[in-house]
């Protein structure tokens, strides 16, 4: 069994890396798959004629009788339904249709932490599942930066006249993002006042003298009079905010480097001499603790990923994104 999973995903790979393969390239090798797995006595067939339930992708008979249907989705692509228990299921549709087939920036936040010190922060630019930032979070909570109808910003007007007050800039309404620039600008935008609260939210002093409020409601972010400084920290908070979407990042040569070699396993994971350990040979050297051990709400991704893929071979590209991962890790601490 374990044989023909590592041959599928190893098809879906080869595949997937050509960047020019739809759902349907996938479905022979999901058929084999299935084959394999199943009883002799099932038959799959795939693209079957119209059934009473629809069009499924695959119906998997018994005898000639209908057991089971099966419906695939191309890779990168999220199913989503505004229905309630559906798959990625969210009733916040008012939310989730400003992410389909749109680009936009989301800031995910939680109203309130169980266990852990505030750390509950992050963005996405695609549909975000609500446990995205703590399994423990008591909720959570994930906003649009741009409205999708009209494409004009999801900002309350007393907040923008508030901001152009203190700091005397004017408020630009064009949704895009411009280029950040180190000198002052006369203008702020709606990209500009996500990364100001992103940067402060981010800020160890802001979470320290705060530590008490943020743990049982959202956070509250202060305004600034000085311009200068409000810049400042938009620059900050745009830095973090691309590092996190993995927005042109690549590797550092030095920092979590690995040996390409012929097999690439996940068996035991372990962390000595700055070093991370798959297996009792393999590692990726250079790896600071401060980016092992590091906290993004109830996760320490810099374990977690490995953890999660545990039993399963690394590719060149898994291997490229755990570095861009430590580098991310690093950056943010």
């Amino acid at each position: 069994m374990s044989a023909a999973i590592n041959q599928y995903i190893a098809e879906l790979s080869r595949l997937y890396k050509t960047g020019n393969a739809t759902e349907h390239s996938y479905r022979p090798a999901f058929q084999r798959l299935l084959e394999c797995l199943m009883p002799s006595r099932l038959m799959v067939t795939n693209d079957p004629k119209l059934q009473q339930c629809g069009a499924p992708d695959y119906i998997i008979t018994n005898a000639g009788i209908p057991v089971g249907y099966i419906e695939t989705k191309e890779i990168g692509k999220p199913f989503y339904s505004s229905k309630q228990n559906g798959f990625v299921c969210n009733g916040r549709y008012n939310v989730i249709k400003h992410f389909i087939n749109f680009v936009n920036v989301g800031l995910i936040i939680c109203t309130l932490q169980s266990t852990f010190d505030y750390q509950h922060i992050f963005v996405s630019n695609i549909i975000a599942e609500r446990c995205l930032i703590s399994s423990q979070t008591k909720d959570a909570g994930s906003g649009k930066l741009i409205e999708n109808t009209k494409r004009h910003p999801n900002l309350n007007v007393t907040i923008i006249k508030e901001i152009e007050q203190r700091t005397v800039l004017q408020f630009s309404d064009e949704p895009e993002e411009a280029p950040t620039v180190s000198a002052v600008p006369k203008t702020f935008s709606t990209y500009d006042i996500l990364d100001y609260i992103y940067a402060i939210l981010h800020s160890q002093p802001c979470r320290v003298r705060y530590k008490e409020f943020l743990k049982i409601d959202f956070p509250r972010v202060p305004y600034l009079q000085d311009s200068a400084i409000f810049c400042s920290l938009v620059n900050f908070g745009v830095q973090l905010r691309r590092l996190h979407l993995i927005d042109n990042v690549l590797p550092i040569t030095g920092l979590a480097d690995y040996i390409i070699e012929s097999v690439h396993q996940i068996s035991e994971i372990k962390y000595a001499g700055n070093r991370v350990f798959i297996n009792r040979s393999q590692y990726f050297n250079n790896v600071p603790p401060v980016a092992y051990e590091f906290f993004s709400g109830g996760y320490q991704p810099a374990q977690k990923w490995l953890k999660d893929r545990k039993g399963s071979s690394l590719q060149y590209d898994d291997i490229l994104h755990y570095r861009k991962i430590i580098r991310i890790l690093k950056e943010t601490a």
